[in-house]
């Protein structure tokens, strides 16, 4: 069974249709990857998926249990968290505390030895008294996504996640990200296609709210459709 699934979710806006009936299915301890061009629909499936926004036909399903409509903060409490493109750090509080906060949504015990460990995943041991405004992007962004790991959800939706880093900032967030998401399930919107190629184990093509691909990464990526709308198209939009 799926752990996570929407089912022909349809979302309009007026008189635009973001998502036309698209259904996925993300498997247990799996990285999925989403991508498509600019406007393909997938912050909408993203927002669906997180609660942030309620379909306006279809359903979302977690666990096999009809979750269409959740709050994020029901979700949460049933294992799945969202990262944003944006970061959500607090300036004022140093690396180390930030992680504190996030962390003691799973309680104190062991806290320590779980803030210390997502400290050497994102290799930011040596910043842990730095306050998190004055860190760079890149730091900024891997300490964000610590803040979504340290609830220890059992699906993470990460939205982004190397968003206007360099190239040096997105290889290092790569490999941490690689460390951490092993075993791990994730649902992955990126545009870097050879993080989301190397690291997924089902890639879900989104064009103009339609579903037009979905499948292990090394057939999308030869789908002459997908090489059209996406891999092509993305460079002229």
């Amino acid at each position: 069974m799926p752990l996570l699934e929407t089912i022909d979710c349809k979302v309009r806006f007026g008189g635009n249709v973001a998502l036309d009936d698209v259904s996925i299915s993300v498997e247990p301890a799996t990285v999925t990857g989403l991508i498509g061009p600019n406007g393909a629909g997938k912050t909408t499936l993203f927002n669906i998926l997180s609660g942030a926004i309620l379909p306006s036909a279809g359903r979302v399903e977690l666990r096999g249990r009809d979750v269409t409509g959740w709050a994020p903060h029901q979700l949460l409490k049933l294992g799945l968290a969202r990262s944003f493109q944006v970061t959500s750090v607090f300036p004022g509080l140093s690396v180390e505390a930030n992680l504190v906060v996030a962390a003691q949504t799973k309680g104190r015990d062991g806290l320590a030895e779980r803030v210390e460990t997502l400290l050497e995943q994102l290799d930011l041991v040596a910043m842990r008294h730095l306050e998190a405004g004055v860190l760079s992007h890149g730091d900024q962004r891997r300490l964000d996504i610590g803040l979504t790991l340290a609830s220890e959800p059992s699906i993470i939706l990460l939205d982004e996640p190397t968003a206007g880093m360099t190239r040096n900032d997105a290889q290092q967030t790569m490999d941490a990200l690689e460390r951490m998401l092993a075993g791990r399930t994730i649902v992955l919107v990126e545009h870097d296609m050879d993080l989301v190629m190397r690291i997924s184990q089902r890639v879900s093509v989104l064009h103009r709210g339609i579903l037009i691909a979905d499948g292990p990464p090394e057939e999308v990526r030869e789908n002459p459709e997908v090489r059209e709308a996406y891999l092509v198209g993305v460079g002229r939009e």
